[in-house]
């Protein structure tokens, strides 16, 4: 609502061929807008419009004793918290007044109800609300969950709900008003919706399923049933819920009777635990420690766990740093375990070598002599006449007994190559 303050002027007329003597500085008139939507002194702002005229153009104001700032054109618009406000006006030839008002603080909005008419019997549009509003800017114009605007104070032809009212001042507001009422009318008002969510049993044959029910609308407090009504619980929990089918059915304050739409909630047994696939990467070389095992299972629970050979266990399926060999992988989760044997390997040598027998050991005065010649690979090579055992850089083995040696060449990397050789009579 605007009140609007005029201030009287005084115009000195002279004969029309005389020039008009120049207006004193002047504010002429003075136009509050209040808080939209107050609900204390500090909660919104409002804002305040000088008209000047007279005096020396441009004009400057201050508010409060602060800065003199220039004002565009002949009109003020000042915006800011509901209080009271001293406004200085000086022209260009310093020529001062002043104007004291106020920005709103109108008393805050509230909504009261006068009467609110419940259903009965079988008709479920009879309810009425009769309401008042104080304070705010008036007019005021009201809605009903979300409807249309309107000034009425009356609305009648309700169902059973739970009413949202909600105002605006009648000049449209862009802000809706912060006050809203809610507002019951009562009489069979269903569940807007019953929610379910089912837990298995951790293990074949266990008996710690759950169930939880939520129920959003209606009329509470709730009673819920997994037995179909047969008895019920004023917790939304049930617990030590064994493997089965179940009816789920809730109850409202009134006694009336609700089932879950999509019954039967069925709780069931975990699947069993299945490693699927399990990915290795070999070694760079057989004398690294860089192969990975990364495990793969039918389960994602959360709780999964791996570990190596019954090692530390940890909560990644990936396991890194590993040396060339065979490994366990094992996964488990709560009381169901499963493994599988992989290998990580080493990269296929690059080279390969032949033997020539030099000399065949004889009886006991002459001993055998066995040289070695690689092809391919990078050297140098070192070998073995013992299985691997001990390794020299010579490709020479001499004072050798009669019998089968296992000959084993190893390259740069640590990749070996092994054959046989056999020296002598046996």
């Amino acid at each position: 609502m605007k009140n609007r303050l005029l201030v009287s002027l005084l115009l000195i007329n002279v004969s029309s061929w005389y020039c008009f003597a120049a207006l004193p500085l002047r504010v002429v008139q003075i136009d509050q807008e209040p808080a939209p939507c107050p609900q204390g002194e500090q909660d919104e702002i409002g804002s305040v419009r000088i008209t000047i005229e007279g005096g020396e153009t441009p004009y400057f104001y201050s508010v409060n004793g602060s800065s003199f700032i220039e004002v565009p054109g002949f009109e003020l618009v000042y915006t800011n918290v509901p209080h009271s406000y001293t406004f200085a006006i000086r022209d260009s030839g310093d020529l001062v007044t002043t104007a004291t008002t106020r920005i709103g603080a109108s008393q805050p909005f509230e909504i009261t109800i006068v009467d609110v008419v419940n259903n009965g019997g079988t008709d479920q549009s009879a309810g009425s609300i009769t309401l008042t509003t104080t304070g705010g800017i008036s007019p005021t114009l009201l809605s009903l969950n979300g409807g249309r605007f309107n000034s009425s104070k009356e609305f009648t032809g309700l169902a059973p709900e739970i009413y949202t009212l909600r105002a605006i001042n009648a000049h449209e507001v862009a802000t809706t008003c912060p006050t809203a009422t809610m507002i019951e009318v009562s009489g069979v008002v269903p569940p807007e919706a019953i929610n379910v969510v089912p837990v298995n049993v951790s293990s074949n044959g266990g008996n710690d399923g759950k169930v939880f029910i939520d129920v959003s609308g209606g009329v509470g407090p709730f009673e819920y049933s997994v037995k179909g009504g047969s008895s019920f619980q004023s917790s939304s929990v049930f617990s030590n819920i064994p493997v089965g089918n179940y009816e789920i059915v809730v109850k409202d304050a009134t006694g009336l009777v609700f089932p879950f739409p999509d019954n039967p909630v069925i709780i069931s047994q975990q699947e069993e635990l299945v490693i699927t696939n399990v990915t290795v990467r070999d070694v760079t070389s057989a004398e690294a420690s860089n192969g990975t095992i990364l495990v793969e299972t039918n389960r994602t629970d959360p709780g999964m766990k791996y570990s190596l050979a019954f090692g530390t266990p940890q909560t990644s399926p990936l396991f890194t740093d590993l040396q060339p060999g065979t490994y366990r992988v094992i996964a488990f989760l709560n009381s169901f375990c499963a493994e599988k044997k992989v290998n990580v390997g080493t990269p296929a040598p690059t080279f390969d070598f032949t033997t020539t027998i030099v000399t065949h050991p004889s009886g006991t005065d002459t001993l055998g002599s066995v040289r070695i010649a690689v092809r391919g690979g990078t050297g140098p090579f070192t070998s073995s006449i013992d299985n691997g055992t001990t390794f020299q850089e010579s490709p020479v083995f001499t004072g050798l007994l009669a019998g089968i040696y296992t000959v084993v060449v190893r390259d740069t990397t640590g990749a070996r190559v092994a054959h046989t050789v056999s020296l002598g009579t046996l």
